[in-house]
């Protein structure tokens, strides 16, 4: 959901600014799927903007967003990850965009 990440370094910057944005943040896991080194998951992220996002002061607003990601796992070691989410839904519901 934006720029490609690489390593533990960037994703523990993204979820440590998705934490500072949504300190109360709840995930559920709503369903997965495994294939082979493959793992599917669809989950919801629901979470209070107390916190600056992307730049913007906080909102105050709750938001409910939902994602789907794609995980491969080689030698119980996350290789490789992609995400979808409803960024777009979640800007509206801060009053981010329109």
């Amino acid at each position: 959901m934006g720029d490609e990440l690489s390593g533990r370094d960037d994703m523990k910057a993204l979820v440590g600014g998705y934490m500072t944005a949504f300190p109360d943040m709840k995930i559920s896991v709503e369903s997965q799927v495994e294939e082979g080194d493959m793992l599917v998951t669809r989950f919801v992220a629901e979470g209070t903007n107390t916190g600056e996002f992307q730049g913007q002061p906080a909102t105050g607003k709750p938001v409910r967003m939902q994602l789907i990601t794609m995980t491969r796992i080689v030698d119980g070691q996350i290789v490789e990850e992609w995400e979808e989410g409803d960024l777009l839904g979640m800007l509206k519901q801060l009053g981010l965009a329109s």
